[in-house]
């Protein structure tokens, strides 16, 4: 009876310590997911509020080559540290998580050739037309949520600039956009440019504070957005107007298909593929 306990319990013993080798890669799995989704969120605060994290309210997403390059080798990184991850250990749910995961990163890896970054600006999602859209998921129910606004509105300015320089890079390598949709852009880049604060799409939400927000605190709240938009959002759409008036549009291609700039058949194929 003493041998058959003892064999059983070194049976278990065994049991539970493959068990814990086994749960292992499983475990490295949820922690690259985890990491991944944060590192998504810190990347696209915007993103982040529209999903209900509020933690970067604050920020704007930073177009900057750089930040672009330092995401690609952040992708390289999160692609490494997958593949170190066995499948042949992972369960049948978490193997096919994992198959999942490392398309997705490899895909992002694969769209590098097409520049994604030297074409920032289009008609339908670019810079001048996600800050008016904050007001539809940033919140503003406190005094700190519309500092936290203003603050956005006042980064505008940066986010403009690395938008230019990324067109610049743009024209420097001839991969531009058609005219056609450069076009489309200008007039709502120009429908931003306003003398008056409280002219501007961007003041709407100030119109409708909450109660629970002081009548003086509200005062004091309105003229900090309203300096934010007339100092750093008004004058970044200037400059970008400016820019795309003079510089961009005659720069850009008059045919629409992406196999007019160099390497364009390359470029079109990779898309295909995606």
């Amino acid at each position: 009876m003493m041998i058959e306990r003892l064999i059983t319990g070194v049976l278990l013993m065994v049991a539970l310590s493959s068990t814990a080798r086994a749960a292992a890669p499983a475990e490295e799995l949820d922690a690259l997911f985890r990491d991944y989704w944060e590192a998504t969120l810190r990347r696209s605060p915007t993103f982040a509020t529209e999903l209900g994290d509020h933690r970067y309210d604050d920020r704007l997403e930073d177009l900057s080559e750089a930040a672009h390059a330092e995401r690609i080798a952040e992708v390289q990184g999160f692609l490494k540290r997958l593949k170190a991850i066995p499948a042949e250990q992972l369960s049948d749910r978490d193997a096919l998580n994992r198959e999942i995961f490392e398309r997705t990163l490899q895909d992002t890896l694969a769209a590098v050739p097409t520049h994604p970054e030297w074409t920032p600006l289009n008609h339908l999602h670019a810079p001048h037309l996600s800050l008016p859209l904050l007001q539809v998921s940033h919140p503003f129910k406190s005094e700190k949520d519309v500092q936290n606004y203003a603050v956005r509105l006042r980064g505008f300015g940066k986010q403009v600039d690395d938008c230019i320089a990324c067109l610049k890079a743009g024209i420097e390598h001839k991969h531009v956009l058609p005219k056609i949709v450069v076009n489309k852009t200008i007039p709502q880049i120009r429908s931003q440019i306003v003398t008056r604060a409280e002219d501007s799409e961007l003041y709407r939400p100030l119109t409708k504070l909450p109660d629970a927000i002081s009548e003086e605190k509200k005062t004091a709240l309105r003229a900090l957005v309203a300096e934010a938009i007339l100092r750093n959002a008004v004058p970044a759409y200037e400059r970008l107007a400016k820019f795309v008036e003079q510089e961009y549009l005659p720069a850009s291609r008059e045919d629409v298909g992406i196999w007019a700039v160099p390497n364009g058949d390359e470029l079109y194929n990779i898309a295909v593929r995606l």
